[in-house]
């Protein structure tokens, strides 16, 4: 999670595991995550 992410105000919906690669990422799988706007 980014640390200058804002969450106030918004709502989290969900959470999901995404397949990348060491060229893109530094991990094979990375994390992300789904915010609805009010």
């Amino acid at each position: 999670h980014r640390t200058y992410f804002p969450r106030e105000g918004l709502e989290f919906l969900a959470e999901y595991t995404v397949p990348t690669t060491r060229e893109l990422e530094d991990q094979t799988v990375k994390r992300t995550s789904v915010w609805r706007l009010p």
